[in-house]
């Protein structure tokens, strides 16, 4: 499906990951159509240290994606149970 071709009721699935090592952090993610088919990969380096701040940071682009996008409708996926389980 391509991007003119969506319409309001299409949903999205937000995937976001973040990253921190002894010298590295950043995060990033797709947004995948129904069929799987990626709308938009992003990603990003640097940052807070902290595995969470990436983890959240990840979701917060995901979701400044989508509205750039104009997609409302989203399905966001993280394999962080604490991001998910504050909202």
């Amino acid at each position: 499906m391509y991007l003119e071709e969506m319409t309001e009721t299409d949903t999205v699935k937000l995937n976001g990951d973040g990253s921190l090592t002894d010298y590295r952090s950043g995060n990033g993610g797709t947004i995948r159509d129904a069929n799987g088919e990626v709308v938009l990969a992003y990603s990003e380096a640097g940052g807070l240290s902290s595995v969470l701040f990436q983890e959240l940071k990840a979701l917060l682009n995901g979701l400044q994606g989508c509205l750039m996008l104009k997609i409302m409708k989203v399905e966001v996926a993280s394999d962080s149970l604490y991001d998910l389980s504050e909202f």
